[in-house]
C-alpha cells in the first residue's frame, strides 16, 4: 500500500520515486528481522504495526478524500475497506486478545480452530483488497481512464475498464 500511495499520481513510465521498490524491500526485511529479534516483546510488533497502519490510513485518506476529482466508486470501495477493518477486523482482534482460555478450548473443539484472530485476518485481508482496488481507481482517475465498478452481493467490490475508452487511451 505504501507503494500505491506514493505512485498513484505518477505519469505513465515515470515513477515519482524510482528507488521506492528497493527501499520498501529493505524496510520489509528490516521489519521482519526486528520482529524476529524481539518476538518475545509483543509491544514491538504492536507499535510497528499500529504506526505503519496509521501512516497508510492518513496517506490513504488524503488521496481519497482531500484530493478533488475522486469518483464515487473509489470512495465507496475505500469506505468499504475502512468499515471492514474497523467494524469487523479490530473487534475480532480485540476479542481474540481478551478472551479466556475456556473459549479457546471451545473454539478448538467445536469450531475447528476458527478463532477471532482468523476472522481478524479475513477482515484485514478484505480491507487491504479494498484499499488496493481503491488506489487503482485513484490512479485511473489521475490518468483519465474510464472505469466502472460494481459490488457483488452488495459487498465485494470489482472494477472493470470501460473498454472503448481504454482502447483509445492505449493508442495515445
Amino acid at each position: 500500500l505504501f507503494h500505491l500511495c506514493a505512485e498513484y499520481d505518477a505519469p505513465v513510465g515515470k515513477p515519482n520515486y524510482p528507488r521506492l521498490p528497493q527501499l520498501l524491500g529493505f524496510l520489509t526485511a528490516s521489519n521482519t528481522l526486528i520482529y524476529y529479534c524481539f518476538q518475545q516483546f509483543y509491544l514491538v510488533f504492536f507499535f510497528t504495526f499500529v504506526s505503519e497502519t496509521t501512516a497508510v490510513l492518513a496517506w490513504f485518506y488524503r488521496i481519497l478524500f482531500l484530493k478533488k476529482g475522486r469518483s464515487g466508486i473509489a470512495k465507496r470501495i475505500g469506505n468499504t475497506g475502512v468499515v471492514s477493518i474497523l467494524l469487523a477486523g479490530v473487534p475480532c482482534w480485540l476479542f481474540d486478545m481478551l478472551q479466556c482460555k475456556a473459549f479457546i478450548q471451545f473454539v478448538n473443539d467445536y469450531l475447528y480452530g476458527m478463532t477471532p484472530h482468523v476472522l481478524w485476518h479475513f477482515g484485514a485481508g478484505f480491507a487491504a483488497y479494498c484499499a488496493v482496488l481503491c488506489l487503482e481507481c485513484c490512479r485511473m482517475d489521475e490518468q483519465g481512464i474510464s472505469y466502472n465498478g460494481k459490488f457483488l452481493g452488495g459487498v465485494f467490490p470489482l472494477i472493470e475498464l470501460d473498454s472503448v475508452k481504454h482502447k483509445r487511451h492505449k493508442m495515445l
